[in-house]
Protein backbone atom coordinates (compact mmCIF):
# COMPACT_ATOMS: atom_id res chain seq x y z
CA UNK A 1 0.00 0.00 0.00
CA UNK A 2 1.45 3.36 -0.94
CA UNK A 3 1.86 6.23 1.50
CA UNK A 4 -1.22 8.14 0.32
CA UNK A 5 -3.52 5.14 0.67
CA UNK A 6 -2.10 4.43 4.11
CA UNK A 7 -2.71 8.04 5.14
CA UNK A 8 -6.30 7.90 3.88
CA UNK A 9 -6.93 4.65 5.73
CA UNK A 10 -5.43 6.06 8.93
CA UNK A 11 -7.56 9.19 8.65
CA UNK A 12 -10.68 7.07 8.13
CA UNK A 13 -9.92 4.83 11.11
CA UNK A 14 -9.31 7.87 13.33
CA UNK A 15 -12.48 9.54 12.10
CA UNK A 16 -14.54 6.42 12.72
CA UNK A 17 -13.08 6.04 16.21
CA UNK A 18 -13.83 9.64 17.16
CA UNK A 19 -17.36 9.46 15.76
CA UNK A 20 -18.11 6.19 17.54
CA UNK A 21 -16.67 7.54 20.78
CA UNK A 22 -18.81 10.67 20.46
CA UNK A 23 -21.93 8.49 20.14
CA UNK A 24 -20.89 6.56 23.27
CA UNK A 25 -20.32 9.86 25.11
CA UNK A 26 -23.84 10.91 24.13
CA UNK A 27 -25.20 7.62 25.54
CA UNK A 28 -23.30 8.22 28.79
CA UNK A 29 -24.70 11.76 28.94
CA UNK A 30 -28.21 10.30 28.58
CA UNK A 31 -27.52 7.90 31.46
CA UNK A 32 -26.32 10.80 33.63
CA UNK A 33 -29.48 12.73 32.83
CA UNK A 34 -31.60 9.70 33.74
CA UNK A 35 -29.82 9.39 37.09
CA UNK A 36 -30.30 13.12 37.74
CA UNK A 37 -34.01 12.93 36.89
CA UNK A 38 -34.49 9.86 39.07
CA UNK A 39 -32.79 11.54 42.03
CA UNK A 40 -34.89 14.68 41.62
CA UNK A 41 -38.06 12.58 41.80
CA UNK A 42 -37.12 10.34 44.74
CA UNK A 43 -37.78 10.77 48.44
CA UNK A 44 -35.81 13.63 50.06
CA UNK A 45 -34.32 11.35 52.70
CA UNK A 46 -33.17 8.80 50.14
CA UNK A 47 -31.74 11.52 47.88
CA UNK A 48 -29.78 12.97 50.82
CA UNK A 49 -28.37 9.54 51.67
CA UNK A 50 -27.36 8.90 48.06
CA UNK A 51 -25.62 12.28 47.81
CA UNK A 52 -23.80 11.67 51.09
CA UNK A 53 -22.47 8.36 49.77
CA UNK A 54 -21.95 9.19 46.09
CA UNK A 55 -22.11 12.98 45.77
CA UNK A 56 -18.54 13.40 44.51
CA UNK A 57 -19.06 10.69 41.90
CA UNK A 58 -22.46 12.04 40.82
CA UNK A 59 -20.95 15.50 40.35
CA UNK A 60 -17.64 14.30 38.92
CA UNK A 61 -18.97 12.09 36.14
CA UNK A 62 -20.79 14.87 34.22
CA UNK A 63 -17.77 17.17 34.58
CA UNK A 64 -15.39 14.50 33.25
CA UNK A 65 -17.86 13.69 30.49
CA UNK A 66 -17.97 17.35 29.45
CA UNK A 67 -14.17 17.38 29.14
CA UNK A 68 -14.30 14.13 27.14
CA UNK A 69 -16.96 15.54 24.79
CA UNK A 70 -14.93 18.71 24.29
CA UNK A 71 -11.78 16.71 23.44
CA UNK A 72 -13.69 14.50 21.02
CA UNK A 73 -15.27 17.54 19.37
CA UNK A 74 -11.87 19.23 18.98
CA UNK A 75 -10.37 16.04 17.51
CA UNK A 76 -13.32 15.62 15.17
CA UNK A 77 -12.99 19.23 14.01
CA UNK A 78 -9.27 18.72 13.36
CA UNK A 79 -10.05 15.61 11.32
CA UNK A 80 -12.67 17.52 9.34
CA UNK A 81 -10.15 20.25 8.54
CA UNK A 82 -7.49 17.67 7.60
CA UNK A 83 -9.89 15.65 5.41
CA UNK A 84 -11.43 18.64 3.70
CA UNK A 85 -8.90 18.74 0.87
CA UNK A 86 -9.03 14.99 0.29
CA UNK A 87 -12.81 14.84 -0.02
CA UNK A 88 -13.00 18.05 -1.99
CA UNK A 89 -10.71 16.49 -4.63
CA UNK A 90 -12.91 13.41 -4.92
CA UNK A 91 -16.14 15.29 -5.63
CA UNK A 92 -17.25 16.61 -8.98
CA UNK A 93 -17.45 20.36 -9.38
CA UNK A 94 -21.27 20.24 -9.21
CA UNK A 95 -21.23 18.17 -6.01
CA UNK A 96 -18.65 20.50 -4.44
CA UNK A 97 -20.88 23.49 -5.23
CA UNK A 98 -23.87 21.77 -3.63
CA UNK A 99 -21.91 20.99 -0.47
CA UNK A 100 -20.31 24.45 -0.33
CA UNK A 101 -23.68 26.14 -0.78
CA UNK A 102 -25.40 23.90 1.78
CA UNK A 103 -22.68 24.33 4.40
CA UNK A 104 -22.54 28.13 4.32
CA UNK A 105 -24.38 30.04 7.03
CA UNK A 106 -27.52 31.65 5.70
CA UNK A 107 -29.66 33.93 7.85
CA UNK A 108 -32.74 33.38 5.69
CA UNK A 109 -32.52 29.81 4.37
CA UNK A 110 -36.13 29.70 3.13
CA UNK A 111 -35.58 32.72 0.88
CA UNK A 112 -32.28 31.25 -0.42
CA UNK A 113 -33.89 27.90 -1.24
CA UNK A 114 -36.83 29.61 -2.96
CA UNK A 115 -34.50 31.76 -5.09
CA UNK A 116 -32.37 28.74 -6.00
CA UNK A 117 -35.50 26.80 -6.95
CA UNK A 118 -36.88 29.64 -9.06
CA UNK A 119 -33.58 30.13 -10.89
CA UNK A 120 -33.49 26.41 -11.70
CA UNK A 121 -36.90 26.52 -13.46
Amino acid sequence: MNKRASSQASWSILSEGVSSSRVQAHILRSFCNQIKDTLENCDDELREEIYQQFGDVLNGIPQALSRLERNLDMTNYALIKMGEGFYRQRLTHTDREKVDLASKYNQDPVKKVALTYLKGK
